[in-house]
């Protein structure tokens, strides 16, 4: 996935982190970068370059609470 000029990353709430990483790892192709305790998991295309271009936050409340951010 080609990092987009200008766009740092995206922060999205789900409603299944694990089955959400377990697409955007094995369908998209992204790395899991890391996780921290509060239930959030950062993916990129390539760690060695960005830290991250997608977070998976838990979380989201039926159909609201979907971006957390855009940065």
């Amino acid at each position: 996935m080609p990092k987009i000029k200008g766009l740092s990353h995206v922060v999205l709430y789900v409603n299944d982190l694990d089955k959400m990483v377990d697409f955007y790892t094995n369908v998209v192709g992204l790395i899991k970068y890391r996780e921290n305790a509060r239930g959030m998991v950062f993916l990129t295309p390539d760690p060695e370059l960005d830290d991250h271009q997608l977070a998976l936050c838990k979380g989201r409340e039926g159909k609201s609470k979907l971006i957390a951010h855009i940065a």
